[in-house]
């Protein structure tokens, strides 16, 4: 297992750090996301959750719950995330109550707290998943040469 840890600073502003990945990684990167805030004091309240959020560069999307633990953000990188070669977009969002779901509303305690923002840099992969696989081949001409 790849474990990477980076600061994230949930205030607006700056250069989001790159984070780089190989295409298809699945079950083997984990990221630890340190979340600080630079305009002062980060204080979460009590049930605050994260969530990760992202585009990736062939313009679909993907977002999935996350463990937080304090200040820190554990994200296992799932295969959706590196299917596609290039930048991703991606940010954490921290909130309360319960997100809006697909088809739902958000409860009525819900509220979004603060996200962090940062590239997901997806190195493309030095063999496609749909490539033929390979195998041994040998050709070899031969030329018919006269007896003598």
């Amino acid at each position: 297992m790849i474990t990477t840890q980076t600061e994230l600073d949930v205030s607006p502003g700056g250069i989001p750090p790159t984070i780089h990945v190989s295409q298809y990684d699945t079950g083997s990167r984990t990221l630890l996301l340190n979340l600080i805030s630079g305009a002062g004091d980060l204080i979460l309240p009590t049930g605050t959750r994260a969530e990760i959020r992202g585009t990736k560069p062939d313009g679909n999307g993907f977002s999935y719950d996350c463990a937080l633990n304090g200040k820190t953000v554990e994200v296992s990188v799932t295969e959706q995330m590196t299917a596609a070669a290039g930048r991703a977009v991606c940010e954490i969002v921290l909130y309360t109550g319960t997100p809006p779901q697909e088809g739902s509303e958000p409860s009525e305690d819900y509220t979004q707290l603060c996200t962090a923002n940062f590239y997901l840099m997806v190195e493309r992969a030095a063999l496609d998943k749909d490539t033929l696989r390979s195998g041994s081949e040998m050709c070899r001409t031969f030329t018919a040469t006269a007896a003598r």
